[in-house]
């Protein structure tokens, strides 16, 4: 299975020619760079479609207000002027000198002069040669931008180290599909107008690249927007359409974990709801990461959290439990989460919500 697109020719032959780029345009071409992304085309599919891209992007991410994010690949400025509005401090990193001059008169000229400085900066670098500072990114964005790197490895792991200990990356472009005509020509095109590099990745070499680098978490997405009439159905669709997309959001994990036992992992857990239905019963509970560790969902020989029912305390002779649930996912510090935990009918009068360290301890604050 390929791993992404193939690539022709050499790192610094795509390098120069994103920083180029610029120079290859026609006039309307040119001229579009500081309109984008507003288009002409019939219904403003184009206009629609990447607006709602990059809200949804920014919305999944739910980055920290304040928060200071690295744009890659920013080229004419259209999503730094919507991150910049919302309040971000924002540092871009393009090849194009041009794309620059363009994205700085957009800030000066389209209502943001006010925020332009401190909050934005721009660095005229492919990605490759940047160097990155460690520890500074509350985020990291790639907006139809992660297809043009050259060494995806390097590029990756030095986004890991840029990014704090918690930090988000996402990513929102297509992705690439072996044996799809249609868009091997497309891109084919595409590099021989430009000469840049066009090689996106296949989703499952994207996900395990990212795992190996050591980012956690990722969560795909699949996006449904616009009004609908009440018998219309966009699911099937957007559906079908997530093989051809690499939206994504994955996450630098924390320093500290719950494999830690020396490690401060707290957490808060209350019962909300109960209910019987089919000879089962489902007890909603509400969870809150209070402690210094991310907690880890993968079953490991210790060291993972687990939900846990019991009456009585642990070690007593009245002790008591129902069978422990995994988390769906790891839980950051500071993040809580809501989930259903489904049990064969049993009485639920004096239960109490525990969570377990598996191999080390027991270390809920409840809140009956």
């Amino acid at each position: 299975m390929e791993k992404r697109f193939v690539i022709n020719g050499d790192f610094i032959q795509y390098i120069d020619a994103a920083k180029k780029y610029v120079e290859k345009l026609s006039m309307d071409e040119y001229e579009y760079l500081f309109q984008k992304p507003y288009s002409k085309d019939p219904r403003f599919i184009t206009y629609f479609n990447s607006v709602y891209n990059a809200l949804n992007l920014i919305q999944a991410m739910d980055i920290k207000l304040g928060g200071t994010i690295l744009e890659v690949g920013s080229g004419p400025g259209w999503l730094t002027e919507i991150l910049v509005g919302l309040g971000y401090h924002v540092d871009c990193v393009e090849p194009s000198a041009y794309m620059i001059e363009i994205a700085q008169y957009r800030m000066k000229y389209h209502g943001l002069k006010h925020h332009l400085t401190p909050v934005v900066s721009w660095t005229c670098s492919s990605i490759e040669e940047w160097k990155a500072p460690e520890n500074k990114y509350d985020a990291v964005i790639f907006f139809d931008a992660l297809h043009h790197i050259c060494n995806e490895n390097m590029v990756l792991e030095k986004i890991f180290n840029t990014l704090i200990p918690g930090g988000i990356l996402g990513i929102c472009e297509g992705a690439w599909v072996p044996g799809n005509k249609q868009m091997e020509e497309s891109l084919t095109k595409s590099m021989n107008d430009f000469s840049a590099l066009e090689s996106p990745f296949t989703r499952k070499y994207l996900d395990d690249l990212l795992l190996k680098i050591g980012f956690i978490n990722i969560n795909r997405y699949y996006a449904v927007n616009g009004l609908f009439l009440p018998h219309d159905n966009p699911i099937p669709q957007a559906q079908k359409q997530m093989k051809f997309s690499n939206t994504l959001i994955t996450f630098r994990p924390y320093e500290k974990s719950s494999a830690d036992p020396t490690a401060n992992t707290a957490g808060n857990i209350e019962i909300i709801a109960k209910r019987k239905e089919a000879g089962k019963l489902f007890i909603t509970v509400n969870l809150i990461n209070t402690g210094e560790t991310i907690w880890l969902q993968r079953p490991i020989s210790r060291g993972y959290v687990t939900v846990a029912m019991r009456k009585g305390i642990p070690g007593s002779d009245n002790f008591h439990e129902l069978r422990r649930h995994l988390l769906p996912r790891d839980i950051s510090p500071g993040e809580c989460l809501e989930i259903e935990l489904e049990y064969p009918d049993s009485d639920s009068t004096g239960l109490t919500p525990d969570l377990v360290n598996e191999g080390f301890f027991w270390f809920s604050q409840t809140n009956r």
